[in-house]
């Protein structure tokens, strides 16, 4: 059974392979793109993403203008800001904004886990 495809967009190349690594082990399908344009045509051709996880700081494009051309394709998918920044210091626009969330780099498994739970599969009353 999958916890669904997550689009995971980083820069880094060793970064990007430990959290596919990370996310498949958790049951999660993985596309993973090096920038933000990237980001957005994998979304485009990728019907069944679920969740976007995206580094802030990527050269080209700014996390803000690729936020943008995501929420245009599919503005019900929750975007994940991953940054080595404290929540305070993320764009706080781009945090306003509905289904966009923040994860603190590093993360651990425990912290992605619980965050992918709550965005996916919200908790059920009871």
């Amino acid at each position: 059974m999958s916890g669904g495809v997550v689009l995971l967009a980083d820069d880094e190349p060793l970064v990007r392979r430990a959290t596919s690594r990370l996310l498949e082990v958790l049951g999660y399908e993985v596309v993973d793109a090096e920038d933000g344009a990237q980001a957005e045509a994998l979304l485009a051709q990728t019907p069944a993403v679920t969740v976007v996880l995206l580094d802030l700081m990527m050269p080209g494009r700014s996390a803000e203008d690729t936020v943008s051309a995501l929420r245009r394709l599919r503005p019900e998918v929750p975007i994940v800001l991953c940054s080595g920044y404290a929540a305070d210091d993320v764009a706080a626009g781009l945090l306003a904004q509905p289904n966009v969330a923040h994860l603190q780099k590093p993360f651990n498994r425990a912290q992605l886990v619980e965050l992918l739970t709550r965005l996916i599969r919200p908790a059920s009353p009871g």
